[in-house]
């Protein structure tokens, strides 16, 4: 069974992705960990929508090199990791906090 929230039907950055992933894991804490600016403005425009719209508060991960983290900050990321391998220690790093 493929994966049901990836965006196959082209609509990043579109919240509504967003909002249907969270309301179908009914998930409490959101985290979307993206690779492009598609990726990244989804969550921008999730945060734009009205708090009656907003699901959850949402948290966005982006990945890229080291030397592209200010880059990442500046369009609005949270945190900028180098590698996926790194999400695991930075989630349970800011989960009181999050």
């Amino acid at each position: 069974m493929p994966f049901l929230y990836q965006d196959e039907d082209g609509h990043k950055p579109d919240p509504h992705l967003f909002i249907r992933a969270t309301l179908a894991l009914n998930a409490q804490r959101t985290v979307m960990v993206g690779d492009s600016i598609d990726d990244l403005r989804t969550v921008l425009n999730y945060r734009q929508l009205s708090s009656i719209q907003q699901e959850t508060e949402a948290f966005a991960v982006q990945i890229a090199p080291t030397s592209e983290s200010q880059f990442w900050v500046d369009q609005g990321a949270d945190v900028v990791i180098p590698n996926v391998n790194d999400l695991p220690s930075l989630l349970s790093g800011v989960r009181s906090n999050f």
